[in-house]
């Protein structure tokens, strides 16, 4: 899925020593849904914040997670990874090195 990206909306954090009542969460998650509605396959995440020196649990950010379009600039640079990748492994060059020789032949130097 070249023409897509992953995305994730900020999280929202659910603070430990506060209570939710039921609408509470309902509110929260349809909002983070409306936010991520321009999103293919949308999933709701609940991810930790205790590190893993702490011996006591975090609080737990929630967000929606899913695929989204990918921009024309994304595209481009994409290409231009491919074609210097495919020019490294056929020359037996680094990347670093393959993009400065596609630099020199785009300029007209080469």
């Amino acid at each position: 899925m070249k023409n897509m990206r992953e995305y994730k909306t900020e999280p929202v954090c659910l603070n430990r020593y506060s209570e939710y009542t039921k609408e509470d969460i309902v509110a929260i998650i349809d909002d983070l849904f409306s936010k991520a509605s321009h999103l293919t396959n949308p999933k709701l995440v609940f991810e930790s914040t205790m590190e893993p020196y702490e011996d006591y649990p975090g609080d737990v950010e929630v967000y929606v997670q899913g695929m989204r379009h990918a921009t024309e600039q994304e595209t481009e640079e994409y290409r231009k990874q491919t074609e210097i990748q495919a020019l490294a492994k056929e020359l037996g060059v680094t990347f670093y090195e393959a993009a400065t020789i596609l630099n020199l032949k785009q300029r007209g130097k080469i």
